[in-house]
């Protein structure tokens, strides 16, 4: 919601100020909080590239997360499955 009151539309990655508050907010890794403002930027950036008559601040309906190289690590597997995905 910060994101959409402030008008940032900037690609640049979240401050520090708003990781802080959603580090305290939610309770989460540092890292965790950075996946959570990119993702949180990427959605407002999309609602721009629609007209003024159709933006509007984005409702989430499901959980998704966009996990990238530092969340999962995809690893030769030597068991039934050719690869494997390592979390955390």
């Amino acid at each position: 919601m910060k994101f959409w009151s402030t008008n940032d539309t900037s690609k640049d990655l979240s401050g520090a100020e708003i990781i802080k508050s959603i580090l305290e907010r939610f309770g989460i890794t540092a890292r965790l909080a950075q996946a959570a403002g990119k993702q949180a930027k990427e959605i407002i950036n999309s609602q721009n590239e629609k007209s003024n008559r159709k933006r509007r601040m984005p409702r989430l309906t499901s959980h998704t997360a966009n996990l990238d190289s530092r969340f999962v690590k995809i690893e030769p597997f030597n068991g039934h499955f050719e690869m494997c995905l390592k979390f955390g």
